[in-house]
């Protein structure tokens, strides 16, 4: 059988036919750990699939929620044409979490000078959540009916699912980011 190498990690993908027969080749996620799929999506220049999106995160681990107490995160948008990417984050200039004490986590800002700035509107607790079968971290926003569901990359990456009742969402399903812990 013919080996192509992967565009997500350093491994070869085997096809199951000879490309001239005309069938798909084994998906490359499945030929690489999800942490090598995660990166790769990360560096892709167009829109990254939902569905894609959402089988790296289900194979990632769950994530302690003292992992993320007490550190301020930097926060990244998968680009999926999903609405609120521009509705509400470029908006509202997204900035990331700062993550005070697990009552206490806010959602950031950039100031009109670059600078971050707390949303106290978007006030959370951290707490461990159920989804889609995995206990892991979980954002509950104090006002808004939005949940963040994280999942482990390193200890200083984790990518995020955010699902609500489609207020902020408009029914587009699940939003997918990341997070980056910040130094100051």
């Amino acid at each position: 059988m013919p080996e192509r190498p992967s565009q997500f990690c350093d491994r070869k993908v085997r096809f199951l036919a000879p490309p001239q027969e005309k069938q798909s080749p084994t998906s490359p996620a499945s030929n690489c750990d999800p942490e090598s799929h995660f990166w790769a999506c990360t560096r892709r220049l167009g829109q990254v699939e939902d569905r894609e999106l959402a089988e790296v995160f289900d194979k990632l681990k769950p994530v302690d929620p003292t992992l993320l107490s007490s550190s301020r995160w930097k926060g990244f948008i998968f680009h999926t044409g999903h609405p609120t990417e521009k509705n509400v984050l470029e908006k509202m200039r997204f900035a990331g979490k700062d993550f005070i004490s697990a009552n206490e986590v806010y959602l950031m800002a950039y100031d009109e000078y670059g600078g971050w700035t707390r949303l106290e509107s978007w006030k959370a607790t951290l707490r461990e959540v159920k989804f889609r079968g995995v206990v892991s971290a979980a954002l509950i926003y104090d006002h808004k009916p939005i949940i963040d569901h994280w999942r482990y990359v390193t200890d200083d990456v984790v990518m995020v699912a955010l699902e609500d009742d489609e207020s902020l969402t408009w029914g587009a399903g699940v939003l997918y980011g990341y997070m980056k812990r910040v130094v100051f």
